[in-house]
């Protein structure tokens, strides 16, 4: 069937899959496109579709993904609807009951501060209270200011208030609300204009329950980060508070005028903004050419580190999904591209994978989209895979302790154990000013980074000081492999 394939909801009992068909296959309607609920079971057997049918809005409609936010059995589902003929975008607000496929209620928001026709929607939270709290972007004027709207459980609008953007423009991606309805906004932040992209950070924003800002931070990251595409979502809080962005480091290549690449990474932060703990490069392509482009739409957690979901794109016979995993620490553990079963090559014109979640089962589940040279359609994309990745349980089993990928260099610690002192020694074959050198704790937080100085180095380190118990040495090299290995102090 025709379609794509945006958000998936793993259930106990079986798979939900939000997604998206031509009107020509809807009864009754023809042109534009139309939102379904499809449910697979375990086994890969498509159960049925259900038709999202809007009683408020009954016109076909082509939407881009946005927020979700869940809500007991339902979830509140924010996108960009647009009528056919209408170039214009507008935030539509649906609540959808996932299990049996209705809708139960929908509205469109609009811009009421400065009644422009461009409000584009961009993050949802659902409050303790039963809030929906949504954050929009006004694309008409050039900052991009941002916009809180507050709706209650039934969708009457009770404020809306514009955000302070402090001189830069601000694309928020992820918002929540505190027990107190502080409100917490994490996106990217751009700056002057560079030569290749612009100055671009990572922020987070606090407002009070008055929506006045208490807090503006941007991520004192090593690199530009940027979040290139406006419909990912790629921004997690995780279990211990911290943020884990997955995002992109702009460069300019040397096979075009004027051309770039964006080089995956995946950033953690510190809850406060202020610190980041570690900031991993996921990209196992060529930096100097401008194709194919990399991206990551999605990221999830796991009791060991973090997976992630996107995309490689070079055209036909360069294009493929892609799945990797990083460790608690920052360690990258895998990172492997993926096509259909059956398909070659040179079948799909392009690949991308959109969300992607953990069943109750500890197993992994992913969606997308791709497009079918051979029969000219889009076709949504649904994968199951075990923990590490693989269609057949155990094809790559991993340690954090371990090397991640075979290159030459390497890594010596002696004495290890260690009390007082202990040294490391670096060998790496050349461009050693591309390597890294880190030294986290147990919980993953970054402790010390060390320079490379030349292709046989020895550190002398004075453990005296540090606390009893392991650490991770991570050497990493200018594409973003890895060997880790621990050092235990006593």
């Amino acid at each position: 069937m025709a379609g794509m394939a945006f958000n998936v909801i793993p259930l106990e009992e079986d798979i939900k899959v939000i997604g998206l068909v031509p009107d020509s296959i809807v009864p009754g309607f023809d042109g534009g496109s139309w939102p379904i609920l499809g449910t697979l079971s375990y086994g890969g057997e498509y159960v049925r579709t259900d038709y999202l049918i809007d009683s408020n809005y009954s016109d076909p409609f082509r939407y881009f993904t946005r927020g979700i936010a869940f809500k007991d059995d339902s979830v509140c589902y924010l996108y960009d609807r647009r009528d056919i003929g209408n170039a214009l975008l507008d935030a539509y607000l649906v609540e959808l009951n996932y299990r049996h496929g209705k809708v139960m209620r929908s509205i469109i928001v609009d811009n009421d501060v400065t009644n422009s026709e461009s409000f584009s929607a961009r993050a949802v939270a659902v409050a303790n209270n039963g809030d929906i709290v949504l954050v929009n972007i006004d694309t008409d004027i050039d900052t991009f200011p941002q916009f809180i709207t507050v709706l209650n459980s039934s969708f009457q609008e009770k404020t809306q208030s514009i955000v302070q953007n402090f001189g830069r423009k601000n694309v928020p991606v992820h918002i929540e609300v505190d027990d107190l309805g502080s409100i917490s906004i994490v996106g990217m932040s751009q700056g002057k204009p560079s030569s290749v992209w612009w100055e671009s950070k990572l922020y987070k924003q606090v407002l009070d329950s008055n929506r006045m800002t208490t807090s503006f931070s941007l991520a004192p990251t090593e690199f530009d980060q940027s979040i290139i595409l406006a419909d990912h979502y790629p921004v997690i809080k995780t279990l211990s508070e911290n943020w884990v962005i997955a995002s992109q480091r702009v460069l300019e290549t040397s096979d075009c005028p004027n051309c770039s690449i964006g080089i995956p990474y995946v950033v953690c932060i510190s809850k406060d903004f202020t610190e980041v703990l570690w900031e991993t490069r996921v990209f196992d392509g060529d930096e100097s050419s401008s194709s194919p482009l990399y991206w990551v739409s999605s990221v999830t957690e796991v009791d060991d580190g973090y997976i992630f979901a996107g995309a490689k794109q070079g055209g036909v016979g360069n294009t493929s999904g892609i799945l990797g995993k990083v460790g608690l620490n920052g360690d990258s553990l895998w990172l492997k591209h993926y096509v259909p079963v059956g398909w070659d090559s040179t079948r799909a014109l392009w690949f991308d994978l959109k969300d992607i979640k953990t069943t109750p089962h500890g197993n992994i589940v992913a969606c997308g989209r791709s497009f079918d040279r051979y029969n000219n359609i889009r076709v949504p994309w649904i994968l199951h895979l075990d923990p590490d990745g693989c269609l057949e349980p155990g094809c790559n089993p991993v340690s954090t302790l371990s090397e991640t990928g075979s290159f030459a260099a390497n890594l010596q610690i002696f004495p290890n154990p260690a009390s007082t002192d202990c040294a490391i020694r670096v060998l790496v074959p050349e461009s050693y000013t591309d390597y890294q050198l880190r030294i986290f704790n147990a919980k993953g937080i970054l402790i010390k980074r060390l320079e490379i100085g030349g292709k046989d180095v020895n550190f002398l380190l004075d453990l005296s000081q540090w606390p009893t118990g392991s650490y991770f040495v991570q050497l990493t090299d200018p594409i973003g492999r890895q060997i880790t290995k621990e050092l235990l102090i006593f």
